[in-house]
Formats: C-alpha cells, structure tokens, sequence
C-alpha cells in the first residue's frame, strides 16, 4: 500500500515535469510562427495537457492487456 502510494506520487510529478516540458516547447514553436506570448502560452498549456491525459489513457490500457 505504501509503495504503491510513493509509485502513484511519482507517477504524478513525472507527468506534472512532462507537461511543462511539452508546453515550453510548444510555447516557442508558435512563438516562432509568429502568435504573441500570452497566446501561445496558453495555447501550448492546452495542447500538452491533451497530450500527457492522452499518452495517460494509452499507458493505462496497455497496462490492463497485460
């Protein structure tokens, strides 16, 4: 019970750092396409929140076909 309490508190830290990762990414690439700063902050926050909830999901079935 413990280990699994640490292992899903890791599990949340590792998507937390995959999130930001992905949004300063994708924040500078439509800063290079030319939309403004708060835009594309917020855009790119949106879209790597679709993409970790959606490799989340994938991850998660592949876990229940085992």
């Amino acid at each position: 019970m413990i280990i699994d309490t640490i292992d899903r508190r890791e599990a949340l830290r590792k998507e937390a750092r995959e999130r930001r990762m992905f949004a300063r990414i994708e924040a500078k690439a439509l800063q290079a396409k030319g939309v403004d700063l708060a835009q594309a902050n917020r855009k790119a926050k949106q879209a790597a929140e679709r993409l970790v909830d959606k490799a989340a999901k994938v991850k998660q079935s592949a876990e229940l076909r085992k």
